[in-house]
């Protein structure tokens, strides 16, 4: 191994240990008073005489140091290590293709779908196999690991991961609903899922019944919490084209029914709902009228809307833009600041136009 042949003994003889090993065993030692080792080329089994000298002399040198000899002298040994190394990160990552207590990728309910953040996949990969994250750093030439790196090798690692185990797939949902929202086509669905960025374009349809059974929920909390909605709908009309018409096949008119529900950030709820609260025979005309403090109010408020129409279509009047106020104060301003809470209802095959599908459509706000 060390450039020198083993040493042999016959049977029935008793031999001193020849001078090679002497001048071995002295060059170990020299090597350790020195803290420098002796060269070392690992082809062959290491003699077992010898074992303790070399690994007091390793034990000598900094890791680094001894990294290097292995790396430059031990080409098996360094292969080896990177065995165990792959098989570690192997085992770590197997460890979380399970449906209970797994990864983070798992995750089949609207609610895994509501609550996704790459915080948690990050969190995953760092406390799982950090070694990973030194060689993509290594790769990318980055000394650390910002939050951008973050979110792509958090992508890269859930791409691999659903190699490893299909069912890890919640980020490629979360993906796929945006591809849905976006417009995307089919051809460009199907190449993406490919690189295994999505879901397949036959996947869309259960994943839109997923998110199709939740519509309602925010609204059932609000109106829990004393909210009032109301409702805007409207026929969807579509015209299917046939690429080829026959007697049987010819073009189609379909009529959906879409419908929103509006929450009031105003509530009149306290406003009486079933007597009028005035004879519309006897009530006073200037009832109707603006008095003078409400003329006031809508002179000031015309003003700031005047104001702003001309610094949007007169650019050489920007230099107002300081003095024309971005609100017009109101008694309901705390109200109206509120964010607003538009909730879209599943969509209806119904046509407003036939009296059993207004039914229907009632029915379903019922």
């Amino acid at each position: 191994m060390f450039g020198q042949k083993p040493v042999q003994f016959n049977e029935g003889e008793h031999q001193e240990p020849m001078e090679e090993e002497n001048s071995f065993a002295r060059g170990l030692n020299n090597a350790e008073e020195s803290n420098t080792l002796p060269e070392v080329v690992c082809d062959q089994e290491l003699p077992v005489l010898n074992d303790n000298y070399i690994i007091g002399a390793l034990n000598s040198e900094p890791p680094s140091n001894v990294a290097e000899i292995i790396r430059d002298h031990c080409p098996q040994v360094l292969s080896s290590l990177r065995l165990l190394i792959n098989e570690e990160i192997n085992t770590a990552c197997q460890k979380l293709c399970r449906r209970s207590d797994g990864s983070v990728l798992y995750g089949h309910s609207y609610e895994s779908l509501k609550d996704f953040n790459f915080d948690s996949v990050w969190n995953e990969i760092e406390s799982n196999i950090p070694f990973v994250v030194n060689i993509m750093n290594v790769v990318g030439g980055k000394s650390f690991t910002s939050d951008d790196l973050r979110v792509k090798y958090s992508f890269i690692y859930s791409i691999l991961m659903s190699e490893r185990w299909h069912e890890l797939s919640l980020l490629k949902r979360v993906n796929t609903v945006l591809i849905i929202e976006g417009g995307c086509t089919k051809k460009l669905q199907e190449r993406l899922n490919k690189l295994g960025v999505c879901l397949s374009h036959g996947r869309r349809d259960i994943l839109l019944k997923l998110l199709g059974g939740h519509f309602a929920d925010i609204v059932v909390q609000k109106v829990k919490g004393g909210s009032v909605f109301c409702g805007t709908g409207d026929n969807w009309d579509l015209k299917v084209l046939k690429g080829h018409m026959r007697k049987d096949v010819q073009n189609e008119d379909l009529h959906f029914f879409a419908s929103n529900l509006i929450e009031n950030r105003v509530n009149f709820s306290h406003l009486p709902n079933v007597h009028p609260k005035g004879d519309i025979v006897n009530f006073p005309r200037h009832h109707f009228s603006l008095n003078v403090d409400e003329w006031k109010v809508y002179i000031n408020c015309a003003k700031i809307l005047t104001g702003r129409i001309i610094i949007e279509f007169f650019p050489k009047f920007n230099w107002l833009k300081s003095v024309i106020p971005a609100h017009i104060p109101h008694i309901y301003s705390g109200e109206m600041a509120q964010k607003s809470t538009i909730m879209s209802l599943p969509l209806l095959n119904a046509n407003e136009a036939k009296y059993e599908d207004c039914v229907h459509i009632l029915r379903s706000y019922e």
